[in-house]
């Protein structure tokens, strides 16, 4: 199936946000594999710039994907990005395998949380991650999906360029 990607921009009042949001979209599709979406998380600062990098939160709200979880968490924090400006939040929806043990193995990472829950549906459980997350940007992660390695950089690349202004949207 071909990669599919919406960026959305949550805050009002950011100069460009859709504009940069709009064109991240073209650049999400071909950087990563599976299905993804980005928001900007925080409300924009004014006085920062486009040169400082964000960060970002990736989100992966899991269920009864023991099998394949790991190798998305995995991807998400092995990205060729500043690995201090990543985290990975899982939100375990319930599993009924044993998802939750696989994942104890990322508990010791610094930048990973495992959130547990009961099941209560998958939105539910990216809500859930979407109130832990600290990242300037959120990017929601299926757990049966993985990124590239470069998607982040790619990303951050593109949200650069569309800020000066010469990118195409």
């Amino acid at each position: 199936s071909t990669p599919h990607a919406q960026v959305h921009h949550l805050r009002d009042g950011c100069p460009g946000g859709w504009r940069r949001a709009q064109a991240a979209t073209a650049v999400l599709g071909s950087t990563f594999w599976g299905r993804t979406i980005c928001w900007h998380h925080r409300t924009c600062d004014s006085t920062r710039t486009m040169t400082s990098q964000p960060s970002y939160s990736i989100l992966i709200a899991n269920f009864n994907h023991a099998a394949l979880v790991g190798r998305a968490v995995e991807s998400a924090l092995h990205q060729e990005y500043p690995s201090d400006l990543v985290e990975v939040i899982v939100v375990d929806d319930g599993s009924t395998d044993d998802s939750v043990e696989r994942l104890q193995a990322f508990v010791s990472h610094a930048r990973f949380h495992l959130i547990s829950q009961e099941n209560r549906g998958q939105s539910a459980a990216f809500a859930a991650g979407l109130k832990r997350a600290t990242g300037d940007y959120v990017c929601l992660l299926d757990s049966d999906d993985r990124f590239l390695p470069n998607k982040l950089e790619a990303v951050s690349a593109h949200l650069e360029t569309l800020a000066a202004g010469s990118a195409p949207v």
